[in-house]
Parts: C-alpha cells; structure tokens; sequence
C-alpha cells in the first residue's frame, strides 16, 4: 500500500502539504485538518500519518481505494476473533484478572 504515494512523490511534497494545508493539484481543493486530539505533540506526529494515508483514503486513485478497502475488509476478521476472545469467560482468571479488563 506504501508505493502509491512514493510514485506521486507525495514525500517529497509532505513539508509543503502541512505547511500549506493543502494538497497539490489536482487535490488542491482539500484542506488538511490538523489538530485531531487538541494535544500538540501528538497531532504534529499525527499529521504526517495522515498526509501518508490521505491518497488511499480520499481516493485519489481508485485503485489504490481499493487496494485499502480490500486490505480493512481482510482485516475484519482478525478484529473480530480478537473481540470475542477478550471477551470469554476463560481470559479472565488468573492474577491478570484486572489487566484482562482493559
């Protein structure tokens, strides 16, 4: 999934893009967001994962979209197994009973 902003050359861009909220055209008429947690030093780090995933996401390319959406529909399952399992009756003895909750 990684080589779809490589060829747009978005790394090279990625200091324009934050410091200019936007994206190069033709994406230009979208605005970065950026403060999603209103704490500083997260949000700094937060932006570039976001300018790094935006192509895939706002679908810049819709193979790449695809290549994302088959990608969080193959990783449904895992969440899902991983949900139930917490959840049994059989995770949560033991002296990590209170670290099982969490």
């Amino acid at each position: 999934m990684r080589i779809f902003p490589s060829s747009m050359k978005l790394s090279d861009q990625m200091e324009t893009i934050i410091s200019t909220r936007r994206f190069p055209p033709p994406q230009d008429n979208i605005q970065l967001e950026t403060e999603y947690t209103g704490i500083s030093a997260v949000d700094k780090g937060l932006v570039y994962l976001v300018v790094a995933f935006s192509p895939a996401a706002l679908a810049f390319d819709k193979g790449f979209w695809l290549l994302l959406m088959h990608f969080l529909v193959s990783f449904a399952p895992v969440v899902g197994v991983w949900a139930i399992e917490a959840r049994r009756r059989g995770n949560g003895g033991g002296k990590w009973r209170g670290a099982a909750r969490l």
